[in-house]
């Protein structure tokens, strides 16, 4: 069983526990964005937020039952007639199993629907804000971070972290030897990571200069501080590598920010597909088209269960450390 697949699973699971805000971050779902954000989603991303696109809402409950504490936008000007919408999101609210959830509204402005605004904030009871859209993607995505902010979405983390598929590799020269290893999971903060080198051993401290980043085939450079490490077999050690912010060149952040966002839109999937294969409805009736994976999530946790616990709160607070550093700069 590969790491990461371990800490994937090891982290959405902790996710499930139902505690919630400021302790977790909160999972934010965008149902039927308008181009405008889709336009602005990236940043989103990257000022910390764990959102997700999904693009129809007749799976969307599947979400809301499984990560409790989300936040969840919805787009009321597709689909759905303006009765409909009011219905759909006081059955979100009403559900015993997705109660908890914080609603917000996004609108074109110039469709003049701020007559449901009383409906929205009074009846229905959204949380997270009724946002008329205008060009302007500046003013909304600062209208969108404030009102994220005031819902404690982000929890004790900083950054989004995006866990890596097989071939997501790095290297750096040490000793005049190139050195190759795995990416575990990785964000604009840092990155965890195995080295194919088992004698090799990185010093907490150590600086990496010029690492280089393969993800998904896509090349960055980066500089790197060893903050610690973690057993997880007998000879193999995970390590914790926190980037040097100001050496990372903007391409660099780019592409990962761009692959954080290619990794949330197959979490999407992945989920999908995992709940399809284990649910007596049928993707048929539910409206759902694509392939489904071969493997039940069933499967997937009792392989997952034989190496759980290799992971410690000791990389969960990555941004944490990142957050402690800077202060006492």
């Amino acid at each position: 069983m590969k790491i990461q697949f371990t800490f994937y699973y090891n982290l959405y699971m902790d996710e499930k526990k139902n505690q919630g805000p400021p302790y977790f971050m909160r999972k934010i779902f965008i149902l039927y964005p308008h181009t405008i954000i889709k336009g602005v989603y990236k940043e989103i991303i990257r000022n910390g937020y764990d959102a997700y696109i999904v693009e129809d809402h007749k799976i969307i409950f599947q979400f809301l039952k499984k990560y409790h504490h989300s936040i969840l936008y919805i787009n009321i000007d597709k689909f759905l007639t303006e009765e409909e919408w009011l219905s759909f999101t006081k059955k979100i609210i009403a559900h015993q199993d997705t109660k908890d959830t914080h609603i917000g509204i996004m609108t074109d402005a110039r469709l003049k629907k701020k007559h449901l605004l009383h409906k929205y904030l009074l009846d229905v009871g959204i949380t997270c804000g009724f946002i008329s859209l205008t060009p302007n993607t500046k003013k909304i995505l600062e209208v969108i971070i404030k009102i994220l902010n005031a819902n404690e979405a982000k929890g004790r983390r900083k950054f989004v972290r995006a866990q890596c598929i097989e071939g997501d590799s790095f290297n750096f020269i040490y000793n005049n030897n190139t050195h190759y290893g795995e990416i575990v999971d990785i964000s604009l903060a840092g990155m965890c990571c195995i080295l194919f080198d088992e004698t090799l051993k990185l010093i907490p401290g150590m600086v990496i200069e010029n690492m280089q980043l393969k993800l998904q085939g896509v090349i960055s450079m980066v500089t790197g501080e060893v903050y610690g490490s973690r057993e997880i077999t007998e000879k193999k050690l995970l390590y914790v590598i926190v980037f040097n912010m100001d050496t990372i060149r903007p391409k660099g952040g780019e592409n990962i920010i761009n692959y954080i966002c290619r990794r949330q839109e197959d979490f999407i999937k992945h989920d999908l597909d995992t709940y399809f294969e284990t649910t007596t409805e049928s993707k048929e009736e539910m409206g759902i088209k694509g392939d489904l994976r071969n493997k039940s999530n069933g499967l997937f946790i009792q392989e997952f269960n034989q190496e759980l616990n290799v992971i410690t709160d000791e990389l969960e607070e990555i941004d944490d450390i990142i957050n402690e550093r800077k202060e006492s700069i």
